[in-house]
Order: structure tokens, then sequence, then C-alpha cells
């Protein structure tokens, strides 16, 4: 994969996160129906990597990326 495509990602990713943020004050956010959804994308990353493309590297290094910050939207973390 191109590191363009890297790039492109991050950049609208980033882009879409400012633009949400500008347009909805934390405060009002529904904190815990995006942990749900960021909990779900986890879960369901892990197992397709695992299961369904056979990444095993891949699989864990996600698992342990995205887990260390569900582990701490979950815990209340600021």
């Amino acid at each position: 994969i191109p590191w363009s495509n890297y790039v492109g990602w991050l950049g609208v990713s980033a882009l879409i996160t400012w633009t949400w943020s500008a347009l909805m004050p934390q405060e009002t956010m529904p904190r815990e129906a995006l942990t749900f959804i960021y909990a779900l994308t986890w879960g369901m990353e892990t197992f397709a990597q695992l299961v369904f493309w056979h990444l095993p590297g891949p699989a864990l290094s996600g698992a342990v990326g995205m887990g260390i910050y569900l582990l701490l939207a979950t815990r209340g973390a600021p």
C-alpha cells in the first residue's frame, strides 16, 4: 500500500474530526454511543484480520493500539 494512501486516509479523517468537533461541542457529544461504535470497530477489525485475512500481526498490533484508547474511554479518561 503506498504511503499516499495512508496520508490520504489520515488527512480525510483529520478533516472529518475537526469539522465534527467544530460543529458539535464536546459537552453535547454522545460519549457512550461513540465509545460503543469504536468498540464494535475494534472487535470486528481484530476478528476479521485474524479469521478472514489470516493476518495475526496486524490483528495483534491493531487490537493493542486501539484497545488502549478503548480502555481509556471506558475508564472515563479525559
